[in-house]
C-alpha cells in the first residue's frame, strides 16, 4: 500500500539517542505517521522530502511504536530503538487519530525504532 498522507509529528532526542547516522532521527525534525486505519481521515498531512513517513507498529500486548516504512538495506537487522521518540505535531486535532494507533493521549511520546546495525556490528555488541 503507498501512503501519501498521515499524522504530523516531532522527533524528540534526549541523552541516550543512539541512531545510525542515516537514521531517520539523525537526518529529521519531523516525520509523517501512516497506517492504513488512517485512510479517509480528514486534516491528514502529505508525507514530504523533509518529512519521511513512518508507520505505526504494534510490537506487544501494550507496546506501540512507529518505524520507518522503507525495509532495512540487505544485510542489516531490523529495526530497533533508537532512543528516539515522536509525538504528535498538532495536539488535539489529531487526538482521535492518534488515540486509535497508539492508545495514548496525543502528547504522550511514541518510541521511534530507526536503528539498524550491520549483522557484524551486532553480533560483535550484542553475540
Amino acid at each position: 500500500m503507498t501512503f501519501t498522507h498521515g499524522i504530523p509529528a516531532t522527533i524528540l532526542r534526549g541523552v541516550y539517542h543512539s541512531p545510525n547516522a542515516d537514521g531517520l532521527s539523525t537526518l529529521y525534525e519531523h516525520v509523517v505517521v501512516v497506517d492504513e486505519r488512517l485512510e479517509g481521515h480528514p486534516n491528514l498531512r502529505p508525507v514530504r522530502d523533509n518529512a519521511p513517513a513512518v508507520i505505526a507498529i504494534h510490537t506487544g500486548r501494550d507496546y506501540y511504536a512507529v518505524r520507518p516504512l522503507a525495509a532495512p538495506e540487505p544485510g542489516r537487522t531490523s529495526y530497533m530503538e533508537s532512543g528516539a521518540f515522536v509525538v504528535c505535531g498538532g495536539g488535539s486535532l489529531y487526538e482521535k487519530e492518534w488515540k486509535m494507533l497508539f492508545r495514548t493521549p496525543s502528547h504522550l511520546p511514541v518510541p521511534l525504532h530507526d536503528r539498524s546495525d550491520s549483522w557484524a556490528h551486532y553480533n560483535a555488541t550484542f553475540g
